[in-house]
């Protein structure tokens, strides 16, 4: 049976985990409740096992668990960093595209205004009636069509 005095080494507050960290504590609880730090719970106290802590290692010299927990922390963040590049390849392929997209509609849009001022003119020759476009001599029909 073990003595509580070696017990209470071995668990550490919150705060002191935050301390030994230099981070918040509101970031070690987010840790705890992500599972990435062993913990239990004594009443409305959170306690950390200090053996999981950066920068303590066991007795005999050999690392400590959070050694083990740092190197799949760095395998995450990778698997994490190439998700967000193919991520971030995805979103410049898609904004090619809508760049592509968007010279078509220009160019629809160019073709289609030509073609309603063709259109407008057209009707504006047409407007008239049959003998002033036959005795008008300056103005001429649209393009592409003929006189009546």
């Amino acid at each position: 049976m073990t003595d509580s005095s070696s017990e209470s080494q071995e668990w550490i507050s919150t705060k002191e985990a935050a301390r030994r960290l230099n981070k918040s504590v509101r970031y070690i609880r987010s840790m705890i409740h992500e599972k990435k730090l062993r913990a239990k719970r004594r009443g409305s106290v959170w306690l950390v096992h200090d053996s999981l802590l950066p920068g303590t290692e066991a007795a005999d010299g050999v690392p400590s668990e959070s050694a083990g927990n740092m190197r799949e922390t760095v395998e995450i963040l990778k698997a994490q960093l190439e998700a967000k590049d193919r991520q971030i390849e995805g979103l410049q392929r898609h904004l090619e595209s809508a760049a592509e997209a968007g010279e078509r509609h220009d160019t629809i849009v160019l073709q289609l205004t030509r073609h309603l001022e063709q259109s407008q003119r057209l009707l504006e020759y047409q407007g008239d009636p049959w003998y002033r476009r036959l005795l008008r001599k300056g103005r001429k029909p649209p393009p592409g069509q003929n006189l009546p």
